[in-house]
């Protein structure tokens, strides 16, 4: 466990495979049938990169050098407390207090995102002056330039 921000709220990352989303997986977005995405995170070429996942997706689904890739392996953020941010639609800059997830490959720090696209809200990974959201959908990696990143409080 660690702590967010610096409050006493605790929260967990749970290594999975194979599709399997534990209980307590945090609900960050949604399919365009309304079926959740929960928020993971894999390795993958020396990266750590947050994605999606949902009930059927067979893994963490991530955003990789243009595709789609769908990691067996993987993680997901269990939410034991809600109060310990919020989600804020971001123009150009990214807020200081966003949320580090993850690492790209030349150790550039990650943040998790989520965008709307094709009806749904999709989870996905920015960095500092990116300026969008790069989000897994339909085998390739889809940039958004009007998301939403997650701010801890």
């Amino acid at each position: 466990m660690f702590s967010l921000a610096n409050t006493s709220v605790f929260a967990v990352w749970r290594y999975s495979a194979s599709g399997a989303t534990p209980q307590y997986a945090w609900r960050a977005g949604a399919d365009s049938s309304g079926q959740p995405f929960y928020l993971c995170r894999a390795h993958y070429q020396g990266s750590l990169t947050p994605g999606n996942i949902r009930p059927g997706f067979g893994g963490c689904h991530i955003s990789y050098d243009g595709d789609e890739k769908n990691i067996n392996h993987y993680q997901v953020f269990l939410l034991t407390h809600s109060s310990y941010g919020y989600w804020q639609w971001v123009k150009y800059n990214l807020p200081a207090h966003s949320w580090r997830v993850g690492d790209d490959t030349n150790g550039q720090p990650l943040y998790v995102c989520r965008a709307r696209y094709a009806d749904g809200l999709v989870i996905g990974k920015t960095w500092r002056g990116l300026n969008a959201c790069y989000i897994p959908y339909g085998g390739r990696e889809v940039s958004v330039r009007d998301y939403q990143v997650f701010l801890l409080r």
